[in-house]
């Protein structure tokens, strides 16, 4: 679902069925979010042009991604 990106924010991100987000931030934090549509935010990520700013905007966005766990590797 994901294609190939490079971020300077982000160094990895993958979806799930169960509508997951796995986010890996430079510097190795992790956060896994819960999204309305992940195909939809899959082809929109897949679009945007700073994949940073648009994981920002996302998650921020009211009822767009709910976090949902956190870890720092």
């Amino acid at each position: 679902m994901i294609k190939e990106f490079t971020s300077s924010a982000i160094e990895a991100l993958s979806t799930n069925d169960d509508g997951q987000i796995l986010v890996t931030f430079t510097g190795g934090r992790q956060y896994t979010y819960g999204v309305a549509d992940v195909m939809a935010f899959a082809t929109a990520f897949n679009a945007a042009t700073s994949k940073g700013r648009f994981v920002n905007q996302e998650i921020k966005a009211e009822g767009t991604a709910t976090a949902l766990t956190a870890v720092t590797v």
